[in-house]
């Protein structure tokens, strides 16, 4: 193999190795124990800097309390930890922080003592 060929390959390896990292569809199950009907859900990296342009889908239009939906979201590969927003029927919201993704997919929400909590499986 000609030295020249070697290079090139070398140079396409190193080039795929410093590629950024994509985002990936993913899908996360929300089960809605909070004692309010949801209508709509968003999901982004932890720790949380803004809510704009956040894209999740969810398949139904309100998920009511004892309720469950799948979010489909946008993953960036190399992330595992997002902080959960809802949005009540009521125009209120509340957030759930730093839920990992990527070793669970189904996601509880609810409040104990009056603060927003969850549990994952």
């Amino acid at each position: 193999m000609k030295s020249s060929t070697m290079v090139y390959m070398l140079a396409l390896f190193l080039a795929a190795l410093a590629a950024p990292a994509h985002a990936e569809p993913w899908n996360m199950v929300v089960v809605n124990q909070t004692g309010k009907s949801l209508r709509s859900v968003e999901f982004t990296p932890s720790p949380n800097t803004s809510w704009q342009n956040q894209s999740q889908t969810l398949t139904s239009a309100i998920i009511p309390t004892g309720g469950r939906d799948t979010a489909h979201f946008d993953k960036p590969v190399s992330k595992c930890r997002f902080d959960l927003k809802a949005v009540f029927t009521d125009t209120g919201s509340a957030v759930w922080s730093s839920i990992n993704v990527c070793d669970n997919s189904y996601v509880t929400i609810k409040y104990l003592n009056s603060k927003p909590t969850f549990t994952t499986n």
